[in-house]
């Protein structure tokens, strides 16, 4: 990827950055123009080594090698459940497909092997995400808990057996030395350590922002991000916190509700939302593609799949498979005549505020969560607001006439 440009948003300086889409191209694939089975996609995978996108739809499983596309269903192949819900390969190259009411299916190409809770150890037929760990056990995310198999014996986490609260799991990701990390549905995330001992982390017990998350992303320091349906995106500092929550009150991502999230070698992070189409985090700048600024067809997306540096597979809601292509993080900026002023930052007990043209603004305060524990009305173009009595940390203010909160530190 070509590193994009900085964005000059400093902690004493708001901006307003425009963005550059010339050098982007929007691909389109649907059942109007392609072969794609379904305009719902709900998963996708990359196969680097056969050079084909997966893509799992409400109607079928599909490759696609540029040219030709392939789909599976339960007409012309052994599956026998069409709504596919999740995709994931092996060390050997194997696809395994899962599905919501067929179980789990595995295809080589040539043959195909059904696993379901009548014919196996596996405790649900409803897999959301499949995972392989270093070890090659595979790990599985269903609507009845969690079950790990490997390749010989299977073994099950659920509320009945664990101190898991829920047992409607979302998503896996492998992490470094032997960690495992899960997503759930009002249930906090549910970790394993090498030796597979479970911990739950949630709002209660460690300050979690939001105990659903649907999609997870390790970065290269090791660490996950969550991108959550209600609280934006979480990044776990550690094992079980400090959190650091992203969302529409502390930064510049632009909904809360979000759907997915794919970290690239880079380190950029690509985020699925709701309403508000694709987010791309570079460091600490922000990008956003939706349906009014882009050839994107619709907002709402489900899945993605990072291909390379310059290519991006977006799954939608209902409007088909969308292939991204070119230098998406490409900007140009242009600096406000009115120039808005916070010091000293960071500051130990009097934040000083100087508005430059603006006046009669309301600001509020949010600490890094994005919780609001202070607001103010009709502020003249200069003023201070005393933070003696917050924690020291990271915190956000926000005016109303700005659209970017501005961040400062409170230190002793």
């Amino acid at each position: 990827m070509v590193s994009p440009v900085k964005l000059a948003l400093s902690l004493v300086m708001s901006l307003v950055s425009v963005f550059s889409y010339s050098q982007l191209s929007f691909q389109v694939y649907n059942t109007s123009n392609s072969a794609l089975p379904f305009n719902t996609v709900r998963c996708l995978k990359i196969d680097t080594v056969n050079q084909l996108i997966w893509a799992g739809t409400d109607n079928g499983l599909a490759s696609f090698d540029g040219t030709t596309w392939t789909v599976y269903n339960s007409s012309n192949s052994p599956m026998t459940d069409n709504a596919i819900r999740s995709l994931q390969l092996d060390g050997l190259g194997k696809l395994w497909v899962g599905t919501t009411y067929g179980g789990l299916f595995s295809f080589d190409g040539a043959n195909w092997v059904n696993y379901t809770n009548f014919n196996s150890g596996l405790q649900d037929n409803y897999i959301r995400a499949i995972a392989f760990d270093t070890q090659a056990n595979m790990w599985l995310a269903t609507t009845e808990g969690i079950s790990l198999f490997n390749g010989i014996t299977w073994q099950q986490w659920n509320t009945s057996n664990s101190s898991m609260m829920t047992n409607n799991i979302t998503s896996i990701a492998i992490g470094q030395e032997g960690k495992k990390y899960f997503g759930t549905i009002n249930g906090g995330v549910v970790y394993f350590d090498q030796a597979n001992n479970l911990s739950v982390f949630t709002i209660a017990n460690a300050g979690l922002p939001d105990n659903s998350s649907r999609s997870i992303a390790m970065d290269s320091l090791g660490n996950p991000w969550f991108a959550s349906p209600a609280g934006g995106l979480f990044l776990d500092n550690s094992y079980g916190g400090p959190w650091t929550n992203f969302n529409v009150s502390n930064s510049m991502l632009p909904s809360n509700g979000l759907t997915s999230v794919a970290i690239s070698q880079d380190q950029t992070i690509f985020i699925g939302s709701e309403q508000n189409g694709l987010i791309i985090k570079y460091e600490n700048d922000w990008f956003n593609y939706d349906v009014g600024n882009s050839g994107l067809p619709e907002s709402h997306l489900l899945s993605l799949a990072i291909e390379d540096n310059t290519t991006l597979w977006l799954g939608t809601y209902d409007q088909g498979l969308v292939k991204m292509v070119g230098n998406y993080a490409e900007i140009t900026n242009q600096i406000m005549s009115n120039k808005l002023i916070i010091y000293p930052n960071p500051s130990q007990g009097v934040l000083h505020v100087d508005m430059g043209e603006l006046n009669a603004v309301d600001y509020q305060l949010f600490d890094s969560f994005g919780r609001e524990i202070a607001n103010g009305s009709g502020i003249d173009s200069e003023f201070s607001i005393s933070i003696e009595h917050l924690d020291n940390g990271y915190y956000f203010i926000r005016f109303s006439s700005e659209n970017t909160p501005i961040k400062f530190e409170k230190i002793n």
